[in-house]
């Protein structure tokens, strides 16, 4: 069994690992938070579909607001899946996806009011 040390030593290198990692990552996430910040959610998703594969989301996720999942799962991911981690960012893909859901309906209403449905 370890001593109580060396499992210092070890969380105080995870630790480290899981900084620089994030540290290595957040100038990347930066751009494509800029990025979807700037986007038009009427013309499409603003990543393409080889970015949405290379980052392997699921088919059901390969919508509009791909573009704050992708920076999440990557930030989910470098910090262990914490809870108390990546709010701001998942807060961004909540609120992209309820204004997704609302241009839905919106357009749903619009063709029923036409007589399309």
């Amino acid at each position: 069994r370890p001593s109580d040390g060396t499992l210092l030593a070890r969380r105080s290198i995870a630790r480290f690992a899981m900084q620089a990692a994030i540290a290595e990552n957040k100038e990347a996430l930066e751009k494509m938070r800029e990025a979807a910040e700037h986007h038009d959610d009427h013309h499409g998703p603003a990543v393409t579909r080889q970015q949405m594969k290379d980052a392997k989301l699921p088919l059901g996720f390969r919508d509009n607001c791909a573009h704050l999942l992708i920076p999440l799962n990557q930030c989910r991911y470098d910090t262990y899946f914490l809870p108390w981690k990546c709010r701001d960012l998942f807060h961004d893909y909540e609120h992209c996806q309820h204004h997704e859901y609302e241009r839905r309906v919106k357009v749903w209403k619009e063709k029923k009011a036409n007589g399309e449905v």
